[in-house]
């Protein structure tokens, strides 16, 4: 007969924070609560501030290790904890962790769109900018 370990629990306590009378606020531990071993796609992106979408396609192509509740092709995702530091030190020597798979191609355009040729308005050192910079209200 086999015997099935399962690994330790993991606890955690949440911050409360109490605004006081005086204007302090009072910071305590919380209730201690059982952090679950897997996470949904929503906390995975809470955690490492990547995309949701991206983060599906990666479970898609194998790069994230998952599983799904029911066999539906829409149905949750599922992702071991251990995952999530699995990806931050993966793309933690990269020293650039990519929000979406277009982040890099984003950053050029918004760099040649520098010159703020489609929103003249926004440009710095614009007469509309300079107006309210350094309007002072009357006395």
């Amino acid at each position: 007969m086999s015997v099935i370990t399962r690994p330790d629990p993991v606890f955690a306590a949440p911050v409360i924070k109490t605004r006081q009378p005086d204007g302090s606020i009072l910071i305590k531990a919380g209730r201690l609560e059982i952090v679950p071993d897997e996470v949904t796609v929503a906390e995975f992106h809470r955690e490492t501030r990547v995309s949701k979408r991206y983060i599906a396609e990666l479970c898609e192509q194998g790069l994230i290790q998952h599983r799904r509740l029911t066999p539906k092709k829409d149905s949750k995702i599922l992702i071991p904890r251990s995952e999530i530091d699995r990806y931050r030190n993966l793309h933690a020597d990269a020293g650039h962790v990519p929000k979406t798979p277009t982040d890099d191609l984003a950053g050029k355009k918004a760099s040649a769109n520098a010159s703020g040729a489609s929103y003249p308005i926004a440009r710095r050192g614009s007469p509309a900018l300079k107006s309210f910079s350094n309007h002072q209200p009357n006395p």
